[in-house]
Formats: structure tokens, sequence, C-alpha cells
């Protein structure tokens, strides 16, 4: 019962981190998303990130918009994925505020593949 109950915590936790430190600050007209800026630099080599990117460059790594796609894509899926280990990718390590930032971009690709 207790440890159920801590998971349940550790759920609620991580959900309202990921929803908080994802939270958008405002950016000046014409300022670089810092979420795309990111993913270009660390996710590129093997994804493609850019809207309208189909084929990745790694043919086992989906595009950015085909994740943002996945019916049901949240902040809290992505957040989790960007954190647990893959078969094919890489272990990264993101600072929250970069977490943050790349799970905001990917999510402005929805509905960009139609």
């Amino acid at each position: 019962m207790i440890k159920s109950l801590n998971i349940v915590l550790a759920a609620i936790v991580l959900t309202a981190t990921a929803t908080s430190a994802t939270a958008q600050r405002p950016r000046p007209p014409g300022a670089p998303d810092p979420g795309r800026v990111l993913a270009q630099s660390m996710c590129a080599e093997c994804h493609a990130v850019q809207s309208g990117q189909y084929v990745s460059p790694n043919a086992y790594a989906p595009s950015f918009e085909r994740i943002a796609n996945v019916p049901g894509m949240s902040v809290p899926a992505l957040w989790s994925a960007l954190h647990s280990s893959h078969r094919r990718m890489p272990n990264i390590i993101l600072r929250p505020d970069e977490t943050g930032a790349i799970v905001n971009y990917i999510l402005t690709l929805q509905d960009a593949e139609d």
C-alpha cells in the first residue's frame, strides 16, 4: 500500500515538475526559439528536427513532426522519453530548462505534418 502510494506521489511530482519547467517565457519578436536551437545542435545529427523535414539522417530516428503527432503526445510523455534510455538513442543529459525547451518546441510541431 505504501509502495503504491509512493509511486503515485512520484508520478504527480514528475508531472508537476515537467509542466512547470516547460512553461514558456515570452520571447521578443523574431527571437530564435531556444528549443529549436537546442534540437538543431543536440538532436539533428539523428532526427529531422525542422518543420517540413520528414526524413531523418538516421533511418531509425523518427522526425520531430512524427513524434509530435503521435496520438496522445503530451508534455509528460515527451519529458519522460527524453529522460529514459532507448535502445538506439544515446543517453543524453539535459538540464530541466533544456528539456522543457525541447519539449515545447516538439509540441509546436503538432499537426504540422498534415
